[in-house]
């Protein structure tokens, strides 16, 4: 019984702190209580708005969050909150924050500040290099924080606010570059396919559906309104698209 007892007593110091480590996200609760005490910690946070019936979301809990890089970086420079939408929280805070897919990937800075938005999953590289390109000290600071009361929609004022990051690096003409506009990421190519056959009509542009694959079984379908031979086409293009109630993010193909 002692031996028996012992090895117990090995087992849980040994496997337990493992089992921590591998899970970096706070609790359950809203992106502006979170906000609330996370201003002044000189830490980035990312919030992951995410569902179980929803492959690549469930991907990215299993195989990239729990990736030795990704806990190292959250553990050193940033906090992670995870938004299950099946919750009674998580269907406030997907309306609040205009959660229109899943998995949503939003980045605040440390005063509360959105830097960016992601409406698509991320493997562990593109993940640890969306946040190192973050990872700046002027995004680390608590002065820039404007989180007013307890609602969360007060943190929507910084959605069209200048990203804080340093001045990006030159980029080569894109004069001879052909661009798009992504509408929406589908887990499952035929509702992608079923998503392209409502708008086709009433768009007109060619709307193309490009699968992305995240592993070996999952993959993930982007539709993308194409093409157009500058960025600047693309942007007058938008506001046909917002008559339609549609949204989209320039691209480049």
């Amino acid at each position: 019984m002692r031996v028996l007892l012992i090895l117990c007593w090995i087992l849980t110091a040994t496997v337990m702190p493992a089992q921590i480590q591998s899970s970096p996200a706070e609790g359950d609760k809203t992106v502006a209580q979170l906000l609330q005490t996370h201003t002044g910690k000189s830490k980035l946070l990312l919030v992951f708005f995410h569902a179980s019936w929803v492959q690549p979301c469930q991907w990215m809990r299993k195989e990239v969050f729990t990736r030795p890089e990704i806990s190292l970086f959250f553990r050193e420079h940033a906090s992670l909150l995870e938004i299950d939408a099946a919750g009674y929280t998580g269907n406030n805070e997907i309306k609040a924050y205009q959660v229109s897919s899943l998995p949503t990937l939003l980045l605040f800075d440390a005063g509360g500040n959105l830097l960016a938005r992601v409406e698509e999953a991320l493997d562990a590289g593109r993940l640890l290099a969306l946040l190192q390109a973050w990872n700046k000290p002027e995004n680390k600071g608590s002065g820039g924080g404007m989180i007013a009361g307890g609602n969360a929609r007060s943190t929507l004022q910084h959605l069209n606010r200048a990203p804080l990051i340093p001045a990006a690096k030159s980029k080569a003409p894109e004069d001879m570059s052909q661009f798009g506009i992504s509408l929406r990421f589908c887990q499952q190519y035929e509702e992608a396919l079923r998503y392209t056959r409502q708008f086709e009509s009433k768009v007109d542009k060619h709307l193309s559906i490009v699968e992305r694959r995240l592993s070996g079984e999952v993959s993930q379908y982007q539709v993308i309104v194409s093409r157009f031979s500058t960025r600047e086409e693309a942007r007058a293009y938008l506001p046909h698209l917002r008559v339609l109630g549609l949204t989209g993010e320039i691209i480049r193909l």
